[in-house]
């Protein structure tokens, strides 16, 4: 006897809604790309006041009467994914407007690459001390952005479906910042093919099946003409876009084995008019 009914047989009880967590997210497990990509969405626009405040103008103008807000999931609850979703899905044409306006969206994955080889030249830099800052700041980077799998995989497919850019700019910018024959980039650039596949195969199932039934393919959002205000950047910046304009002069057009790959082979060429919402 150890002072306890039944010798403690029945004493330890399994959280009953800690299981259930479990179970949901095991469910989810197939759909985590689209899940992670909403959670990421819902994230850019509560990271700031200023976001915020953009992403109310983008829900004006679609004239979404729907009074709830976004919020984002936490992974102790197992209903809070559902509630982040069925939020956000009311919000869908706010957010691709969002996308059309907010250049840091769309543009994240370019300043991101030019940081790392600015990084790169500081950690070369004769005077030590400019070069050791530049090192621990490079430690840094790399925690946080020095893999494919710690960047929101949405913000290359935002390069890659701009048709000014498409694939190759990704192929080209990890060549830059790696070196030509890296094996990190090779393997950054897979993973990103892989996945960009998987949501092509998905929207390719998706589309044909709504074919097949019979069923209406939806007309989409509002679109906007309105051109958005360019922000200022800085002369590398402006160097790698010349440098980027350069190697599609003179690279090859790549082998067509799909849809995608053709919609990847060959980049629209840049012009200050260019409406995104037209091609």
């Amino acid at each position: 006897m150890n002072g306890l009914m039944g010798d403690g047989e029945c004493f330890h009880m399994r959280c009953s809604a800690h299981i259930l967590n479990f179970v949901v997210n095991e469910g989810l497990r197939d759909k985590h790309l689209a899940v992670t990509s909403v959670r990421d969405a819902v994230r850019f626009v509560k990271s700031s006041p200023q976001r915020g405040a953009k992403f109310k103008e983008c829900i004006e103008f679609a004239e979404i009467t729907c009074k709830k807000l976004v919020c984002l999931d936490v992974s102790t609850r197992w209903n809070a994914t559902y509630l982040m979703l069925e939020a956000a899905e009311k919000f869908q044409f706010a957010f691709e407007k969002l996308e059309d306006e907010d250049s840091s969206y769309r543009e994240f994955f370019g300043k991101v690459s030019s940081i790392y080889c600015e990084l790169q030249q500081a950690t070369m830099n004769l005077n030590y001390i400019f070069a050791s800052v530049g090192g621990d700041m490079m430690e840094k980077y790399n925690k946080y952005w020095g893999s494919v799998d710690k960047l929101n995989k949405m913000i290359y497919f935002g390069i890659i479906l701009d048709p000014r850019y498409k694939l190759r700019f990704i192929e080209w910018t990890f060549k830059d910042m790696y070196g030509v024959g890296s094996k990190l980039g090779s393997n950054l650039l897979k993973a990103i093919k892989e996945s960009l596949q998987k949501l092509y195969d998905w929207y390719k199932q998706a589309y044909d099946q709504k074919l097949n039934s019979g069923q209406p393919l939806g007309s989409g959002g509002q679109a906007s003409n309105s051109e958005t205000n360019a922000t200022a950047v800085c002369s590398s910046v402006m160097a790698r876009a010349e440098a980027f304009e350069q190697h599609l002069k003179e690279q090859d057009s790549i082998d067509q084995e799909n849809e995608l790959e053709g919609y990847n082979s060959k980049c629209v060429k840049k012009d200050p008019n260019f409406d995104i919402l037209i091609f």
